[in-house]
């Protein structure tokens, strides 16, 4: 179980209980986590994250990416509807959960020694078309390198609002990806440029520099002048707080208005079924007095 290795960083859920009381029945109960990051930005008007944001997010997800590295598992589906916030005093924290593709990417030889599990010649296609690598594409072995380009392109998305693949379909996804090299970024701070040629030149063994990734990023902060504890657009002082807060304001009042409407069609159904019973009480009632005075 990943949880179970993962329980000393503050990026994954807490478990408190997990067993199998039967041979049919598994449990696990962990820590409630709140909405996607994938699902944060949906709400927003033009369906992405301020710059600031995006760019703070991010570096929770990499420190989550790399946490998860260090114990020699791959996630292999990074995207941000994989990412949450948590709840209460972690509000603030972003959680990496479903690791249904996650995979060790270290093993242990005859030695004892860990070492890179050796390449597949034909790796399976394990993750989201939209976020994945062109190695996924190309059947190659996934290695850290491949969450990396995930981060990346769920990063740009953060920013930009979509990809440039993202109405392709399946079949153009690859070339799509490879021609789209050139103009990914162009909506992007210019330290993302220095984030893409590190994890272009990455093969499948390599370490990622996680430090320099997480440098650039910081320095967007410092270049813009952002500050760690800023609002996040969905808290209150954020720059969406008010259109979210108004959504979730109208969506509230569509769903009480809905629930009146099924009260009173319950209410005049319930009526009807009393009237109902009413009619055919009467009639059974005048049958019997029918029926006595014969």
């Amino acid at each position: 179980l990943v949880l179970r290795r993962m329980q000393w960083s503050s990026h994954f859920c807490r478990i408190y209980l997990a067993g199998r009381p039967s041979p049919n029945c598994n449990i696990i109960v962990m820590s409630l986590v709140g909405r996607s990051l994938s699902w944060l930005r949906r709400q927003n008007p033009s369906q992405r994250f301020t710059l600031s944001t995006a760019i703070r997010l991010g570096i929770q997800c990499l420190e989550a990416i790399k946490d998860l590295h260090s114990i020699g598992i791959i996630h292999r589906d990074v995207k941000g509807s994989n990412f949450a916030i948590g709840q209460g005093n972690l509000c603030r924290t972003v959680h990496m959960i479903d690791f249904g593709f996650a995979r060790f990417y270290l093993t242990r030889g005859l030695d004892g020694n860990l070492r890179h599990r050796s390449p597949r010649h034909k790796a399976p296609y394990l993750g989201t078309d939209r976020y994945c690598s062109v190695f996924v594409h190309m059947r190659k072995e996934q290695g850290r390198r491949d969450d990396l380009w995930s981060f990346l392109y769920m990063l740009v998305e953060f920013i930009v609002g979509q990809l440039p693949w993202r109405s392709s379909p399946y079949k153009n996804l690859l070339s799509k990806k490879l021609q789209s090299e050139e103009y990914l970024l162009r909506n992007c701070p210019l330290e993302f440029y220095a984030i893409f040629d590190h994890i272009r030149y990455l093969n499948y063994s390599a370490r990622p520099n996680y430090a320099l990734i997480t440098r650039k990023l910081s320095e967007i902060c410092q270049r813009k002048r952002y500050a760690l504890d800023d609002p996040y657009d969905w808290e209150e002082g954020g720059r969406y707080y008010e259109e979210i807060s108004l959504q979730k304001v109208d969506k509230t009042k569509m769903k009480t208005k809905t629930k009146c409407i099924i009260d009173e069609n319950n209410d005049k159904l319930a009526k009807l079924k009393v009237d109902e019973i009413e009619q055919n009480g009467k009639q059974q009632t005048d049958e019997m007095q029918s029926n006595h005075k014969l």
